[in-house]
């Protein structure tokens, strides 16, 4: 419906290619980019495809419009400047009875929302825009072998494409969560760090905790590092965004994302704890940097 279709859609792309000449404006435009790419890409996200592996290739033609308004290059289904803020994708469908798996061979990297079949929107990370705490080095083609599963032999146009084969090259400080998971239906988590419970996060799967819970004990060790923070409307406080991660087997400093969680930055909690390496000292990684300074690690 872009063409031609509803004008309130062209209107906000044509305000997108207004130029902005303030910093306050840049960050308007941003807020407008992030918000109109959610809107399209949860539209996009209830359709049904006949083939799976068409969910990128499907919208390239969507992308290549809005690329001169964007002013900007798509990855994976996720563009390049202000990443971080698109990496908060989440499934809108909170329950865990209700998400779809992550198909194996995977037929996407893990990060972007294109390796999943639910429905997806992007979270808001207010209009004064996210200050980033995750560090991407760059995005980069995946070692054979490094994913749990690869791409289909039987799709070799798939294989030879960059879009499926990339891995997000990051650092940050990766801190160990252990998990209990309640039972479904369920709109929230207990984590334990350091052997205090605390009910401080919300968190959001990308598919069934059940594929990475251990059905004897219904615990499961993830991995979390902070996204980014950004400040809540009225009030003196600061909510920060972690993706929550699972280590590949077999491959040391690789991880596949599995969810997003978010919590309050306040002292003294679990949450302001995991800002910096408390729990995660012997995580996998490619370099351990330091207690502030993080890992160095990949995400696939």
């Amino acid at each position: 419906m872009i063409r031609g279709g509803r004008s309130e859609l062209l209107r906000r792309i044509e305000e997108l290619k207004v130029p902005v000449s303030t910093p306050e404006q840049s960050l308007q435009r941003e807020q407008k980019k992030m918000k109109l790419w959610s809107d399209i890409i949860g539209k996009y996200s209830q359709k049904k495809l006949t083939n799976k592996w068409d969910k990128l290739p499907a919208i390239t033609g969507v992308v290549k419009h809005l690329r001169t308004a964007f002013r900007d290059e798509c990855v994976a289904g996720l563009w390049r400047k202000e990443l971080h803020r698109y990496l908060a994708w989440h499934s809108t469908e909170f329950r865990d009875s209700t998400l779809e798996a992550r198909g194996i061979p995977y037929r996407a990297p893990t990060w972007p929302w294109v390796s999943t079949d639910n429905v997806v929107s992007i979270y808001d990370a207010g209009e004064n825009g996210p200050t980033p705490l995750l560090r991407i080095h760059g995005i980069e083609p995946r070692e054979s072998g490094a994913c749990l599963g690869s791409v289909n032999s039987a799709e070799p146009e798939l294989a030879g494409s960059p879009d499926f084969n990339l891995c997000l090259n990051a650092q940050g400080p990766l801190n160990k969560l252990d998990v209990w998971h309640p039972g479904a239906p369920f709109s929230g988590i207990l984590y334990a760090h350091g052997g205090e419970d605390s009910i401080g996060w919300s968190a959001v799967w990308d598919e069934p905790i059940a594929r990475f819970t251990r059905a004897d004990t219904h615990r499961a060790m993830l991995y979390t590092v902070p996204l980014y923070r950004y400040p809540v409307r009225g009030w003196p406080v600061y909510n920060i965004r972690y993706l929550l991660l699972f280590p590949v087997e077999d491959a040391p400093g690789y991880y596949y994302r599995v969810g997003i969680a978010k919590c309050q930055e306040v002292e003294g909690w679990t949450s302001e704890r995991f800002l910096t390496v408390s729990n995660g000292h012997d995580a996998p990684c490619e370099e351990f940097l330091g207690e502030d300074e993080g890992h160095r690690f990949k995400i696939i």
